[in-house]
C-alpha cells in the first residue's frame, strides 16, 4: 500500500510543479530549442556557402568563420613554341 502512496505522491508533485511553473519551464525550453535551431541553420548555411559557390572562376579560401577570402582560379597555360612541337629528325643519306 505504501508503494501506491509513493506513486500517487510523485504524480501529484509533478502535477503541482507543472501547474505552478509550467509556463516558465515551457518558455525556457522553447528559447533553448530556438537557439539550437538557429545555430544549426547558421552552420548549414556556412557549409552550403563553402561547398556550393556560385562562381566557377573563383576559389573560396576561408581564413575564419566570419571572413571569406576568394582567389581567382587561374589555369596556368604553358607557352608552347613551335620548336617544342617539331621534333629534330636526323636524316641519313641513303646510298644506292
Amino acid at each position: 500500500m505504501t508503494f501506491l502512496y509513493w506513486v500517487f505522491g510523485i504524480f501529484f508533485t509533478i502535477y503541482v510543479v507543472f501547474r505552478l511553473f509550467g509556463r516558465q519551464i515551457l518558455r525556457l525550453s522553447m528559447q533553448r530549442l530556438v537557439k539550437k535551431l538557429a545555430q544549426n541553420m547558421e552552420k548549414q548555411a556556412m557549409q552550403y556557402e563553402r561547398n556550393y559557390s556560385n562562381s566557377h572562376y573563383q576559389e573560396n579560401v576561408y581564413v575564419d568563420q566570419d571572413i571569406k577570402v576568394s582567389a581567382p582560379k587561374e589555369e596556368q597555360k604553358t607557352h608552347v613554341s613551335s620548336d617544342d612541337i617539331a621534333e629534330d629528325i636526323e636524316f641519313e643519306e641513303i646510298k644506292e
